[in-house]
């Protein structure tokens, strides 16, 4: 992928006809992930979930929304797995989700919950190998260091909150060597930071 393409995209979406009537949310939460492939199971490796996202409404019930996110992922090992390694991930995520309104006909609070699907592109800040008790050493020539994947969830929103659940999954391998398919289950809270 053409390293310009974010940026393009960012500026097409932000200059459209729809500019006006932009929504912009802050956003906080943590991830749960796994890497499949790396004989350890679980969602086990706790990170930090922050940053901010734009979207615009394309009709009554539908959206569009990019976001801008920095988050921690890899794996944690537990008693229970045959290695004793954690990996630490860092990326820039840029996710573009379209999201739909459930209607009031579904039951009587479907009009506060929405569902959303997408595609992501993920660039690699950092990754590091490890154990807490030992130390850990970088490992960043050794992983990709954009990936791409896609965006489940669901979101709850109230006044200028939204509660949000998503499953991320890479569609390409993490690291150059073994094939390490990213997991990720999200949980954040995002607040509006502009008009209703």
């Amino acid at each position: 992928m053409n390293k310009y393409l974010i940026p393009i995209l960012l500026i097409c979406f932000l200059n459209s006809s729809f500019a006006q009537e932009i929504k912009v949310d802050a956003i906080a939460g943590f991830n749960a992930s796994q890497l499949d492939g790396d004989r350890m199971a679980g969602f086990n490796k706790l990170g930090l979930l922050l940053g901010g996202s734009a979207g615009v409404n394309l009709k009554e019930n539908f959206k569009v929304e990019l976001r801008i996110l920095y988050s921690q992922k890899g794996s944690r090992f537990t008693d229970k797995d045959p290695v004793d390694l954690n990996y630490r991930l860092n990326y820039l995520d840029f996710p573009m989700v379209f999201r739909y309104r459930l209607d009031q006909n579904f039951f009587e609070l479907a009009e506060n919950i929405e569902l959303e699907a997408g595609l992501q592109f993920s660039y690699l800040l950092a990754a590091k190998e490890g154990d807490p008790l030992i130390g850990f050493i970088r490992l960043y020539d050794d992983f990709e260091p954009r990936i791409y994947g896609f965006i489940l969830g669901c979101s709850y929103n109230y006044d200028r909150y939204t509660l949000r659940l998503n499953f991320q999954r890479s569609l390409v391998s993490t690291n150059k060597s073994f094939s390490y398919l990213d997991r990720t289950l999200s949980f954040s809270l995002a607040y509006s930071l502009g008009n209703e």
